[in-house]
This record gives structure tokens, sequence and C-alpha cells, in this order.
């Protein structure tokens, strides 16, 4: 009896052996990693390492507003952020406020109010929450950004109004400012730059050719620029240009060093004559557009936009053809820029922050709702 017991748990401690370490079986990864001239570039193949799915999310928070109490009602929102405590900050343009709700969901308060005086907003477009616990808003209404100090107090303001499509601010923990804008000269640029705290230059990161008036590239004219970039947990300072037909994503060091470049082998997506039709009608509706000149590239870009998590990893959505589906396909890198997973969501990420993804989505009445789901990663 003793030698069946001391047999058993032989297989099973020899099972665990086996297995610890291995919750999802993957394949060798297949790309290369260079140095050239002091960047590391990371060439990924078209597979990811992992064919299965490598996190699943467990929904475990909507906040819905309200419909009675105005100030918690949602009008139109679009973007929040999430402090280190977990609160949430909704930035509703419509209202002109901030909706304020703890990590229960419970509402806490509004931050500011519609108007045009100092702590008002026109038509506020994005917030962002620094590290020196100040919540910043851009506010294209009035061409301005506003700072407020964690209990809504407003603190200043500076003013955009000589920065065209202004996107931003994010601020890095020495306090300078991530930002991008188009200058609208003869041949207009769009700039990348961080400034410093008074809002003067520092240095610019990329600067990017614009089509000159009033020939328009399709893909830029149905989201104002061709640039996307963000900031990561360690402020390195990530762009692409969606123009460009490589999948390629650049990083650069908080004082404008080229740090690492990730590409990624795919196969373009060709566009049609029944996708210009479709993306037409999408873009402007039934408004005509004899003023511009439309031009479509042969292919749809590599990728519409990017996020991270703060393990430092990057989730890249996809450009598709027309989907009925909400959401999108994400391809999934690791902290060190390798292609690890390809995931479809039925929802966008907009925060990704201690474990737990936050989104803005509809819900069964097709009113905007606020999710937080946990993130558990099975590799």
């Amino acid at each position: 009896m003793n030698t069946i017991k001391w047999l058993v748990t032989a297989i099973i401690s020899f099972s665990l052996i086996l297995c610890t370490g291995c919750k999802k079986q993957g394949t060798e990864w297949k790309g290369t990693i260079e140095t050239e001239d002091g960047t590391i570039i990371i060439r990924n193949p078209k597979e990811p390492v992992h064919k299965e799915p490598v996190f699943e999310l467990v929904e475990d928070l909507v906040i819905k507003g309200s419909e009675k109490i105005e100030e918690q009602m949602f009008q139109s929102i679009h973007t929040l952020d999430v402090d280190a405590e977990g609160y949430m900050h909704i930035l509703d343009e419509q209202a002109g406020n901030i909706k304020v709700f703890d990590q229960n969901g419970s509402f806490v308060k509004t931050i500011g109010r519609k108007g045009q005086g100092p702590g008002e907003f026109g038509m506020p477009i994005s917030l962002f929450l620094s590290r020196q616990n100040q919540i910043i808003v851009n506010d294209m209404g009035q061409r301005k950004v506003q700072y407020f100090d964690m209990k809504g107090n407003y603190l200043k303001e500076f003013s955009i109004a000589d920065k065209f499509l202004f996107f931003g601010p994010m601020v890095t923990s020495s306090g300078d400012l991530i930002v991008s804008y188009t200058i609208p000269q003869e041949k207009p640029v769009t700039v990348l730059q961080k400034l410093d705290p008074e809002f003067q230059s520092i240095l610019t990161f990329t600067s990017l050719s614009m089509d000159t008036p009033p020939v328009l590239n399709i893909f830029v004219a149905r989201s104002l620029s061709s640039l996307r970039w963000s900031m990561t947990e360690n402020e390195e300072i990530i762009w692409a240009d969606i123009k460009n037909s490589e999948y390629e994503l650049r990083f650069h060091d908080a004082d404008g060093k080229l740090k690492r470049i990730i590409t990624r082998e795919y196969d373009p997506i060709s566009i049609t004559s029944d996708d210009k039709d479709r993306l037409m009608e999408e873009t402007f509706g039934n408004n005509p557009t004899d003023q511009w000149d439309i031009r479509f590239p042969d292919h749809y870009p590599p990728f519409s936009g990017f996020s991270f998590d703060d393990l430092g990893h990057l989730f890249v959505k996809r450009y598709e053809k027309e989907t009925h589906e909400k959401g999108g396909l994400y391809d999934i890198f690791d902290a060190e820029g390798k292609y690890i997973a390809q995931t479809r969501l039925k929802m966008n990420p907009m925060i990704w922050k201690k474990g737990h993804m936050y989104t803005i989505e509809d819900d069964e009445e097709e009113l905007k709702v606020v999710k937080r789901y946990k993130v558990n990663w099975i590799i």
C-alpha cells in the first residue's frame, strides 16, 4: 500500500515539474534582434509565438451614470484616465465636466463646468492625470490647456491658439510635456515635441510632412492626422506614421534618442473600389467634398493605433476591412518587443492599469457606459 502511494505521489510530482512555467505552450520566437547605430531593431515574423489566447478578461465593474441626477449623467464620453488609487476620471465633452468615480463605481464629484472662464470648458477633448498629482485637460473649444489639482481646484492654464490640431499633453515625471500639433505653413507638417512646463519647445521627436490642401489622404481625413503616438509607463515615447506602408513603431527616450524600432512582417490589404466608396461614405456622409482632392493609398495602413499596459505589453490595433464586430483585432508584443499573440477584442481598450483594462462601450440600449475588466494572463 505504501508503495502504491509512493508511486502515485511520484507521478503527480513529476507531472507538476513538467508543467511548471508552462501555462501556455507556444512556438519558438523566430524574429531577430540587432543593434544598428545604437538603436535596437526587433524584427518580428508574421506569426506570433502563441496561437491560443494569452489572457482572459473578466468584467468586474460597470458604471452607467445616472438617469435622474444631472451631474452624474453621461452625455458624451469618449475618454478617461485612472489614478494610482483606481479612481476613474471620465471626461464628458458635452456636459463640459469631469465625472469622478471611486474604485467601487460610486460617484464622488464633478470637476469643471461649461463656460469660458477659468476652470470652465468649451469643448474638452482629452485629459491626463500626471505624476505631479494634477489633472490636465485639453480644451479644443477654448484653445487652451487647463490644470487642476486632484481635489478639482483650478490651478492655471496655457494658450494653444498658435498650435493647430493640438493633441496631448502627456506629462513626464520631470514635468515636461509630450504633445503633437500641426504647423499650417505652405507645406504643412505635424510635429511630435517635448515642451517645458511653460509650453516652450525643448526638442522634436519627429516631423511628418502632410499633403498640401486641397489634397487629403482618406485616412488622415478620418482621424485628422497620420501620426500615432503615446508614452509608456517608463516614459518611452512611441510613434508611428500610418501613411507608412511598413509595420513599424519607433521608441525614443525622453531626451529624444531613438532607442528601439519594432517591425513585423504582414500581408497588406488592398483597397478596392467598393472600399473607396464605403470609406468616403463613412468619412463624409452626405456632405459634399468637392473642395478636397481625396487620395487613396493602394493598401490599408498596417494598423490604426496602439496602447500599453503597465507590464510593458504593447497592443497594436490592426486596420481591417469593414467588420460588423465592435472592438477589433490586436497584435500583442511583450516588453522586449517580441510578437507573442493576436487576439480579437469586442471592445477598444483605453487604459491598462494594475491588472485591469478600462473601456467606454455601448450597452444594450446603445448608451455609453464605463467598464472595468480584470486581466488574467495565462502565459
